[in-house]
């Protein structure tokens, strides 16, 4: 009964070390994919929209139409598919895309882009990959033409006079040369009558217009709001016929920045330049505007507002946006912020793909390493094998096999032997493959991993060149170790002649060493025999699997 209860728990011991994972792929047709790491604001933004560049990958489509973008990371269950809007292409080189993110939290966000499907078609979503607040956005995304699309509602612009495209802060801009705009469609969501409101433009301004307003937001008549820089002092303003709000800090020409302003029920207007708030923020402001037509860049009615200079990345909100909204919404400039992983394959129907360790890992000497892989194969039981050599003629097993699952958690005894095994090559370099059973036995590909190298002892007392006496303690660190030989040589190359071993010791029984009346007459022995009063001393030190190694060198006195 005794041996029975003791199987049935190795058995369960067994089953617990074996961690199962899902080889979780969003979509069989495309074949690549890699980790996304964004950096978040300075809290949780909901349904926020981040900017990736892409650069080209050859396994691309060259105009980027098979990518798509995943929430969580690759390793992760892969079912949230992200909606998103292309800012700029340029075939086989790079592509500016604008990403919904259903939550950015502070620090490090990881979302997984999938490509490489030759029959794939644009997958765009770009109403949904903006949160419901904006009324308008222009990214000028179009880079030639006459007409400019509204992502996020009808507010379609066309050319009136002679806007120019250009290079803009994020991919294309309009340049104005004061006689021009771009008037919007009549059915624009963008024709707010009071607050709240948030508009936001990335603006380069060449000069202003003399006694009056540069607009970037306008009514076309004189009784709507509009958004510019007055032309003396060349403050942001938001205005109408009978009041206007106007900053405290000015608006330099010829340098790109970021123009917010917001205006909120309770009669507050707040401007900002960069992230930058303005120093007389909030100014008191208190008025309605009439649901005109709308233009960017200027109006040719009365109170004439003329832009001279480039706009980019237009944003109109029927919310007060939160000044973490808007610091992020600035940061999306730092692709810094935005990393990309490595490149993932999907693994072939027909195969068996190692997943982790990655090719060339190094992992912890002392805690074993889970080992994951994937296939679509059906077999009835795989072996993780490792050997010295990648040609796997000595090849070696870690325990008895997996019949279910695609992972593998060493025993502590398995994670011993391969330790050992590492000990034989100086740099420490294994291979790893799975061996899989069905009808035949088929093998996945081949991976070199290698182990941390041991922590070395490290010695504490006594001190360089101090005194010692009976009582006094040899002590040390002992790193990866677990045995000890304390050796006193009269010389500080231990020349054997002239080196004695005080004492052995083993970790599991002791963590230092006391120097003892026996101790101490070897010591006398061995300075009497040379005539010296200065000895040195050191450790030999070995660990479970006989790895040895000696420490440093350490001078004392008698």
């Amino acid at each position: 009964m005794k041996i029975r209860n003791l199987i049935f728990i190795s058995v369960i011991l067994i089953l617990l070390s074996i961690g199962f994972v899902s080889a979780d792929w969003w979509d069989g047709d495309w074949i690549f994919r890699k980790n996304i790491n964004i950096d978040g604001g300075s809290e949780t933004l909901d349904d926020f929209t981040v900017l990736l560049k892409v650069d080209y990958d050859s396994d691309m489509q060259s105009d980027f139409e098979d990518l798509r973008f995943i929430d969580g990371e690759c390793s992760g269950v892969q079912t949230n598919e992200l909606a998103y809007e292309f800012d700029k292409v340029v075939n086989s080189d790079y592509a500016l895309v604008w990403v919904n993110i259903p939550e950015l939290n502070p620090g490090t966000n990881n979302i997984c882009m999938y490509y490489n499907n030759p029959s794939a078609t644009n997958g765009e979503d770009i109403e949904n990959s903006w949160d419901d607040n904006y009324v308008g956005i222009w990214h000028f995304k179009e880079g030639s033409g006459t007409t400019t699309e509204d992502s996020v509602g009808d507010g379609d612009g066309t050319f009136f006079g002679t806007p120019t495209w250009t290079t803009g802060k994020i991919g294309n801009a309009v340049e104005f040369d004061g006689n021009d705009k771009i008037d919007l469609d009549t059915n624009t969501g963008i024709k707010l009558t009071s607050a709240p409101m948030t508009i936001e433009s990335w603006g380069y301004a060449t000069s202003f217009p003399d006694a009056n307003l540069a607009s970037i937001i306008t009514s076309t008549t004189a009784y709507g709001y509009v958004f510019g820089v007055d032309w003396s002092p060349n403050n942001l303003v938001l205005a109408v016929i009978g009041g206007t709000a106007r900053s405290t800090n000015t608006f330099p020409l010829n340098i790109w920045k970021k123009l917010t302003v917001t205006y909120s029920t309770s009669n507050e207007v707040n401007f900002y330049q960069n992230k930058v708030s303005d120093s007389g923020n909030p100014h008191l402001y208190s008025n309605s505007f009439s649901a005109t037509d709308m233009a960017i860049g200027g109006r040719s009615s009365k109170y004439d507002a003329w832009w001279y200079g480039k706009l980019d990345e237009i944003r109109v909100s029927n919310i007060v946006r939160s000044q973490a909204w808007l610091d992020r919404s600035y940061d999306n400039i730092d692709l810094n912020l935005v990393s990309f992983g490595p490149e993932i394959e999907k693994c072939p129907d027909d195969e068996i793909c190692l997943k982790s360790p990655e090719e060339g890992e190094e992992l912890s000497r002392t805690d074993p390493a889970n080992f994951e892989w994937e296939t679509e194969l059906d077999l009835s039981q795989f072996k993780v094998q490792y050997s010295q050599t990648s040609d796997f003629r000595k090849a070696k097993k870690l325990g008895k096999g997996v019949k279910s699952g695609y992972s593998y958690t060493p025993s502590e005894k398995d994670w011993s032997k391969l330790r050992k095994e590492a000990n034989k090559d100086d740099d420490d370099i294994l291979y790893w493959r799975v061996e899989g059973k069905g009808s035949a036995k088929q093998y996945s590909n081949i991976f070199s991993f290698s182990l941390e190298p041991p922590v070395p002892v490290e010695l504490l007392t006594p001190a360089e060149g101090e005194e010692v006496e009976i009582g006094d303690e040899f002590s040390w660190n002992w790193g990866s170790y677990t045995r000890a030989t304390l050796q006193v040589s009269t010389t500080p190359d231990f020349n054997k002649k002239q080196t004695t071993k005080l004492t052995k010791i083993k970790k599991d029984k002791a963590l230092s060493y006391t120097l003892n009346s026996k101790g101490m007459k070897k010591l006398d022995k061995l300075s009497d025999k040379y005539d010296v009063d200065t000895l040195y001393w050191r450790l030999e030190v070995q660990d479970k699997e006989k790895l040895k190694d000696v420490s440093e060198m350490r001078s004392f006195k008698i």
